[in-house]
């Protein structure tokens, strides 16, 4: 039986998470136990994350793909958002297919440009096992800033595990962005001679 790949221009969608598509939430942190990663004792069920989206502690987007008519991707901010907060900042994508689809490097950067065009804080940061290759591979593609290790790691629901932290700042995104935006403009060079 062959995996049945969305077209490839199908575009994602990116709902703000409300206090009414947190059943959304919920079944994605279920899939593949991604609530594990997360520091989680238990599956989080809506209840709980409509409480915090309701305290105003956590924000996040849902990307949704039409042609296959479910969300595939999540970002989650932990913190008080404002135009002077540090929010700690996580995708997830549970499938396997869309996660070789790239879809993480996708909902990275519109989820960074979302937290700082919208004024919602001034710095994003998080930390992750330093083993797991796809949490460095995807904050390498979205051009995070690496900022610092910890041998002695931090606690999870399995123990404790070597961590990596990375960083973005909104001033550093911008600078980011126009060095991208410059590079997409300028002629190509030739190396005939």
């Amino acid at each position: 039986m062959t995996e049945q790949q969305p077209p490839a221009d199908d575009e994602l969608r990116y709902e703000p998470l409300t206090f009414d598509n947190a059943p959304a939430l919920a079944a994605l942190f279920k899939e593949r136990d991604v609530w594990r990663n997360f520091g989680y004792e238990a599956e989080p069920s809506s209840f709980v994350l409509r409480m915090r989206l309701r305290q105003g502690d956590m924000t996040g987007l849902l990307a949704f793909r039409p042609s296959t008519e479910r969300y595939v991707a999540f970002v989650i901010c932990f913190g008080m958002p404002g135009p002077d907060a540090e929010l700690e900042y996580a995708i997830a994508v549970p499938d396997p297919v869309e996660r070789r689809r790239g879809v993480g490097k996708l909902v990275g950067p519109y989820s960074t440009d979302y937290y700082f065009d919208n004024n919602l804080c001034k710095k994003l940061w998080a930390w992750g096992d330093v083993n797991n290759a796809a949490m460095i591979a995807l904050a390498k593609a979205c051009d995070l800033d690496f900022v610092g290790y910890e041998e002695k790691g931090r606690q999870m629901v399995d123990g404790h595990t070597k961590t990596v932290a990375v960083q973005m700042t909104k001033d550093r995104w911008a600078e980011k962005k126009a060095r991208r935006a410059a590079a997409s403009t300028a002629p190509p060079t030739s190396t005939e001679g």
